[in-house]
């Protein structure tokens, strides 16, 4: 795991400012999935970056909920499940 927080830290830091990532190709995912997005927004605001989620599935927004995380990376363009 320490591997991929040094690999994220690493595309992270040549990414500009503000960057989107594109979660429209997710098909299939699990709990580690958001255990990536959200290192990812950690790391980001570490490095002075936004993270922008978009293009979340409805299954992704459901799963997102029901982790009680929609709202939070809501703001982060991943739409909050209705």
């Amino acid at each position: 795991a320490a591997g991929m927080g040094a690999t994220l830290r690493e595309c992270i830091n040549t990414l500009p400012a503000t960057f989107t990532v594109d979660l429209s190709g997710l098909a299939q995912f699990n709990s580690a999935a958001l255990v990536l997005m959200l290192d990812c927004m950690r790391l980001s605001t570490q490095a002075n970056k936004r993270c922008q989620f978009a293009g979340a599935t409805t299954a992704l927004a459901n799963m997102l909920k029901m982790a009680s995380l929609d709202e939070l990376l809501a703001g982060n363009g991943v739409p909050a499940s209705s």
